[in-house]
């Protein structure tokens, strides 16, 4: 749905990272400074965010276009890119990580923004939020497409990462892997982890609040298995 080829957007978003950074502060209440190694790690991950979608070009029965999860396939090019040219392994994790969540926030705004994949989203992109949300708007605005959806996505990032940013991003755990064991009846197993991150997740979401919730939690999810 862009006019443009990857190169000629690529270039695009290269161009108009300068003031995608700029614009991106304007709609936080306190603007997040960034720097050289900030910019280095953004203009890679710009350049390298597409490089999965020639591989990954469909069509459907309409003509229309597709490039289904191009992002994955994108993060595993530019790791070659960037071992070629000697990167740290935090710099080409940092990369990887600005590649994986590019098409989220476009994905979230399309859905309507809502609270529990916000909070999600920034639990993902954990201090690199404002490197995220940079990319992202330089992305939209290389497309012409920067609106007031995209700019109230944004806004909304920067209002639960101010608020509640350290308890999305690292939430105090509210039961242990022993707790799974004792309430499900579980063995030490791969399957105390999965439930640990269901935990997690519903921690995130912010529909499990408390030590006690989660322990409700795991008793339904013990009823649940003794029915199946």
């Amino acid at each position: 749905h862009n006019p443009d080829d990857v190169f000629d957007h690529t270039l695009g978003c290269m161009r108009a990272l300068p003031e995608a950074v700029k614009r991106m502060n304007a709609l936080a209440d306190k603007p997040h400074r960034l720097g050289e190694e900030d910019g280095v790690i953004l203009a890679w991950a710009l350049l390298c965010h597409d490089l999965g979608k020639p591989a990954t070009r469909t069509e459907d029965g309409r003509g229309n276009t597709h490039f289904y999860n191009h992002q994955r396939l994108s993060v595993r090019l530019a790791e070659g890119v960037c071992r070629r040219l000697r990167f740290s392994r935090e710099r080409i994790e940092q990369v990887q990580r600005l590649i994986a969540l590019h098409s989220r926030p476009m994905q979230l705004v399309l859905a309507g923004t809502p609270r529990r994949g916000l909070r999600r989203f920034i639990h993902l992109a954990a201090r690199s939020l404002p490197r995220q949300l940079a990319l992202y708007m330089a992305d939209r605005m290389s497309k012409g497409d920067l609106d007031e959806r995209a700019e109230a996505f944004v806004r909304s990032c920067w209002e639960l990462y101010l608020t509640e940013g350290d308890e999305l991003i690292t939430p105090l755990r509210l039961v242990s892997g022993e707790d799974v064991m004792e309430v499900m009846g579980l063995p030490a197993s791969p399957e105390v982890g999965r439930v640990m991150e269901s935990i997690l997740r519903l921690q995130v979401a912010g529909e499990l609040c408390s030590r006690e919730e989660a322990m409700a939690y795991l008793r339904r999810l013990k009823a649940k298995r003794a029915v199946r």
